[in-house]
């Protein structure tokens, strides 16, 4: 049986008909039977979308969040109130105060919306480490930074005046053993490449990648940032790249020039069987 991956959201679309917004979401079915979240995008997009897919909020096991900027969680309170009744997994961080803050610009509250209007709350689960989810499914979190490789965390500060650096500690993705072999999912990698890469060699026991999908947040990278990220997806042997959201053109067109026809950009709608 396969795994089978549906972007529900995206800042672009690869199907017409489809609804695209700054923000992620995808599908998960899992080779028994199950099917989870994996963010929310900004809004209640999604879950068009998802109705236009095929997809019921009440079939959902259970939402994962990546981490808790609006654009992954945004969609939270719309998903409760049509009906999806799992609980949600994520990094204990995930519900700190965050903005983005930048010179000339007002700073902008870029945190988890309120839940206020739900009851009963949603039941989260708190992970740290490296978690298994389901068969074949972990949740990897408490990412190292080390120093020297880049990480995508520009602008995020803990307080509206910018004093406190957020350092994205919830940043998350998911490991999925697929029949294709190792499928490494992302939010948007505020970790860096080469960290998450390393992270999951030295304590998930990755010695192969078959494919990397999602948010890459390399939409503003440096050449050399490109150079790592690219040097260490080929330390894996990656097989196929399909960045997405935070990517941008900028990240897409950089990946593809070091990897060739590995890479492929995603939107909403696009589907993939591992």
């Amino acid at each position: 049986m396969s795994t089978r991956m549906t972007v529900l959201i995206d800042d672009t679309s690869s199907k017409s008909g489809l609804l695209h917004e700054h923000g992620f979401s995808c599908a998960l079915k899992l080779p028994n039977g199950e099917k989870w979240l994996w963010d929310t995008g900004s809004t209640d997009k999604f879950l068009q979308n998802a109705k236009t897919l095929g997809f019921q909020p009440s079939e959902f096991k259970a939402l994962a969040l990546s981490h808790g900027h609006y654009d992954h969680t945004g969609g939270i309170v719309p998903l409760y109130k049509a009906g999806f009744t799992g609980p949600m997994y994520a990094h204990p961080e995930y519900c700190r105060d965050r903005y983005h803050v930048e010179e000339g610009k007002e700073s902008r509250f870029i945190g988890l919306p309120p839940f206020t209007e739900l009851d009963p709350m949603p039941k989260v689960h708190r992970v740290q480490g490296i978690h298994q989810l389901a068969p074949g499914m972990r949740m990897v979190t408490d990412i190292p930074r080390i120093k020297g490789n880049a990480q995508n965390i520009n602008n995020f500060y803990v307080d509206p005046q910018g004093t406190t650096v957020d350092p994205v500690p919830d940043d998350s993705c998911l490991l999925l053993d697929t029949a294709s072999g190792t499928v490494l999912l992302l939010g948007c990698c505020h970790s860096g490449m080469a960290n998450v890469l390393t992270y999951v060699q030295e304590q998930a026991g990755v010695t192969k990648l078959h494919a990397l999908v999602g948010g890459t947040h390399l939409l503003e990278a440096s050449e050399e940032e490109l150079d790592q990220a690219a040097k260490a997806l080929t330390s894996l042997s990656v097989e196929r790249v399909f960045p997405g959201h935070c990517s941008g053109q900028h990240g897409l067109a950089g990946l593809a020039k070091r990897l060739g026809d590995k890479v492929q950009g995603i939107g909403a709608g696009w589907s993939h069987h591992f």
